[in-house]
């Protein structure tokens, strides 16, 4: 969806490219943290799997204990493991953040009209501060687990099953009106390019004509 936002929304003539190259890596950078995450994920959940099956965890103090000492090391193991992933969601937070801020602050700075409204992207720019606390508390809910945990997760609630299903149903009635838009200026360029050549190549055959009338 940034992707599609920005490669239509953006003109080389515009000087905004650098801001749309970074609305980009963004997007990529993001994904890839997330399938990175993910994967990581159920290699982390198939391993823990296979030692819950297949390894002794009941008694470690002796048979007939059953002190339960490996669950907790595997139940300790497992946080562990998952906790390598606290960045990866972090950033993705981040990344996704500085996407709808920079997405809010293109569409300012487009002083011809752009094609996406006023109201998608100041939702957008909600969107990217509510994802910036959700950074925040990612981060500092080690020092308060419980109470920014639950904040986290209403949240987290809020932003990614109201507002984004919103944003993204308002930028999907927009495409085909930007996707026009865009595609009427090329055409236009195109036509005046031709029309250019086409008035260069007459001078030139006058130009010619002169020069050979004078020598003549």
């Amino acid at each position: 969806a940034s992707l599609s936002s920005t490669l239509l929304g953006s003109s080389p003539t515009e000087g905004k490219i650098g801001m749309h190259v970074l609305i980009g890596i963004l997007a990529i950078g993001g994904s890839i943290a997330e399938l990175m995450a993910r994967l990581m994920m159920v290699g982390i959940y198939n391993v823990a799997q296979w030692i819950a099956k297949d390894f002794n965890l009941d008694h470690w103090k002796g048979e007939g204990t059953y002190d339960g000492t490996g669950w907790k090391v595997l139940e300790i193991s497992f946080m562990t493991g998952s906790a390598i992933i606290l960045w990866i969601d972090a950033f993705e937070w981040l990344a996704l953040c500085g996407v709808l801020v920079l997405v809010f602050f293109s569409v300012r700075a487009d002083k011809e009209g752009s094609p996406f409204g006023w109201k998608w992207s100041i939702l957008g720019l909600v969107i990217g501060l509510l994802c910036l606390f959700d950074f925040a508390a990612e981060i500092l809910r080690f020092a308060s687990w419980v109470p920014l945990s639950v904040l986290t997760m209403v949240v987290s609630i809020i932003n990614t099953l109201i507002l984004l299903p919103i944003w993204l149903l308002m930028l999907g009635r927009q495409l085909p009106s930007a996707k026009k838009e865009y595609e009427d200026s090329e055409t236009e360029a195109f036509v005046d390019n031709q029309d250019t050549g086409d008035t260069d190549e007459y001078s030139n055959e006058e130009s010619a004509k002169a020069v050979e009338g004078e020598m003549s």
